[in-house]
């Protein structure tokens, strides 16, 4: 197939050369744009530097995070001895009470059983103190 030939050129771009016409579609606005870093390098500086302030603000709120928690557990801890602590002076009260109401009531059945004025003599080999009298029984 034959194509027929244009009749009429295109009348800004001369026909002569097709230089221009390579020239003429890559205009001036499409150069490469520069990047912030080739901008303004103080302002890449100061990026830097908020980027760096940022990333040390957050390695210094996780540090304070963890301290914090060990200052919790450290509380919690603390707190758990305390209550274990009081559940033992409790607990060694009670036995002492019990110890001293024994102790009471083994000096009362002793004075029960030495009778009103009787005086307590104790035998060699006896368990127990058992009344005396002034008659030599």
């Amino acid at each position: 197939m034959v194509l027929p030939a244009p009749t009429e050129a295109a009348p800004s771009l001369p026909a002569s050369s097709s230089a221009p016409l390579v020239q003429a579609a890559t205009p001036a606005e499409f150069e490469p744009q520069r990047t912030s870093s080739q901008d303004d390098p103080a302002r890449s500086q100061k990026a830097d530097q908020v980027r760096t302030r940022d990333l040390e603000n957050q390695k210094q709120a996780e540090r304070r995070a963890k301290v914090e928690k060990k200052n919790v557990e450290a509380a919690e801890r603390r707190k758990k001895a305390a209550e274990r602590h009081r559940r033992y002076a409790e607990k060694k009260a009670r036995q002492e009470a019990a110890l001293e109401q024994r102790a009471l009531e083994q000096r009362q059945e002793a004075r029960k059983r030495a009778g009103p004025f009787g005086l307590l003599a104790f035998d060699d080999g006896a368990e127990s103190p058992r009344p005396a009298s002034f008659f030599g029984n």
